[in-house]
């Protein structure tokens, strides 16, 4: 993360405490109530940019392997409720491939409504009555990988029937 912008910024970089414990990846803060925003680049959020956040893009060339199967692209309403591996085994154990994005997007929704029961009950007992209700924009995009020479090896194997 930019630490040393966001702080210029007025932002501070701090984890989720749950129990007295640190949770989660480090987030930007704006002020003590959040909410806190996990990533470090950003399209059009104007609340982010003044604390820190850029869109510069920060790029890595992976080589992929076979072994590498798909690619999930999300919005943070995906990764603020599922984590990576989360994420992972939902695609590996979700057929058809076809609806895997859209299940992915319903298992979020309806953890974020479950969340924000919880924070109206905390907030009618008392309890951090400062929580923010809400649910972000849960966007998911699954790329299946097939590399050239199994599509050969298909074709191949096609032709000699």
């Amino acid at each position: 993360m930019r630490r040393r912008e966001s702080q210029e910024c007025g932002g501070k970089i701090e984890r989720l405490i749950h129990d007295g414990q640190p949770v989660g990846p480090y987030r930007i803060w704006a002020d003590d109530e959040g909410p806190g925003i996990a990533m470090t680049r950003t399209l059009g959020d104007l609340q982010a940019k003044k604390i820190g956040l850029i869109s510069e893009p920060e790029v890595q060339h992976i080589e992929l392997t076979k072994q590498d199967k798909f690619m999930v692209i999300g919005s943070d309403g995906v990764w603020d409720v599922m984590s990576s591996a989360e994420v992972c085994g939902f695609v590996l154990k979700h057929e058809p491939k076809e609806s895997v994005a859209e299940a992915i997007v319903t298992e979020c929704r309806s953890r974020w409504d479950e969340m924000n029961k919880q924070k109206k009950t905390n907030s009618k007992i008392g309890d951090l009555p400062y929580l923010k209700f809400g649910c972000d924009d849960i966007t998911a995009v699954i790329a299946y990988f097939t590399f050239i020479d199994e599509l050969e090896d298909n074709y191949f194997q096609q032709q000699r029937y």
